[in-house]
């Protein structure tokens, strides 16, 4: 499925941003990708690899159809006004970032003809840079589609059919929805391997958790490799769901380790079991 946009533009040349470049130019070849970020080394780097057709100004911005800003929250946010005095009420501009409360609350005031809409994939690794771009990133993924309250109906449309051309599945969602969910099953994963690394890291001696520690330490700690700053300006943009969170994981941790305490082998089983079947079931 070929793109309807010829000149694609994303800020921000990342795993996300520049898995974007790379899967735009495989399925429609003929769409023109231009590139904005901070870094030269990024968009030639993507450049040298064929993803990316030219390095943008700002003066080119008001003649793109599409505008991906995949850049870290706090920046984004900061973004919105900038690229909104330059484009056309004709652009549609979208982000991808992992909050979406004080992202959307923001693009309605500096989009307030509707042309923005707000978007998160649900696709990444613990890997950022542009080199880390992989292909078919989006595929089979869900991509929650979150609308600013001004945003238009043919934007929206417009969002999905790109997230289903890069073969995403999306899903609308309110931003309060998206930002509980996603502090459930994104963020609070994330801030337990933080943790967890810490805990064992200052513990023992780190050749010897490498030497001793299986499949299951590694793959359950990997994220813990995620990019601190990203990650930060997450946890700060959605301090308080991902403390709610935190807060009913706790309750949860404290009854287990209180019944292996006290050689509740009944509690421990079930409570196991539980757990299973809710795994098997998602």
């Amino acid at each position: 499925m070929s793109l309807p946009q010829k000149n694609i533009l994303i800020v921000g040349l990342g795993l996300i941003g520049g898995s974007l470049a790379r899967d735009i130019k495989s399925i429609s070849p003929q769409t023109k990708v231009w590139a904005f970020d901070k870094s030269a080394a990024a968009i030639t780097y993507a450049s040298q690899q064929g993803w990316v057709d030219a390095k943008a100004k700002e003066s080119d911005f008001k003649s793109m159809d599409l505008i991906v800003l995949a850049t870290p929250v706090s920046c984004l946010i900061e973004q919105l006004p900038w690229v909104a005095g330059l484009v056309s009420s004709k652009t549609l501009v979208m982000d991808v970032g992992s909050t979406k409360k004080m992202v959307v609350k923001e693009a309605a005031k500096a989009f307030p003809q509707g042309n923005f809409v707000g978007s998160h994939p649900m696709a990444g690794s613990e890997k950022s840079s542009v080199k880390a771009a992989v292909p078919n990133l989006f595929q089979d993924k869900t991509c929650l589609v979150v609308p600013a309250r001004t945003s238009k109906k043919i934007m929206i449309q417009k969002t999905m059919q790109f997230w289903k051309a890069l073969g995403a599945k999306c899903l609308t969602v309110p931003a309060v929805d998206h930002d509980a969910t996603v502090a459930a099953v994104s963020h609070l994963p994330h801030l337990i391997a933080f943790s967890l690394m810490h805990s064992v890291g200052h513990q023992f001696p780190l050749s010897m958790i490498k030497k001793v520690s299986g499949r299951s330490f590694k793959s359950y700690t990997r994220i813990a490799g995620s990019d601190p700053k990203m990650w930060m300006d997450i946890f700060l943009d959605n301090k308080k769901e991902v403390a709610k969170q935190f807060r009913t994981f706790e309750k949860e941790f404290q009854k287990l380790a209180s019944w292996i305490e006290s050689d509740n082998d009944k509690k421990i089983f079930d409570y196991i079991e539980t757990s299973q079947n809710l795994w098997n079931k998602t």
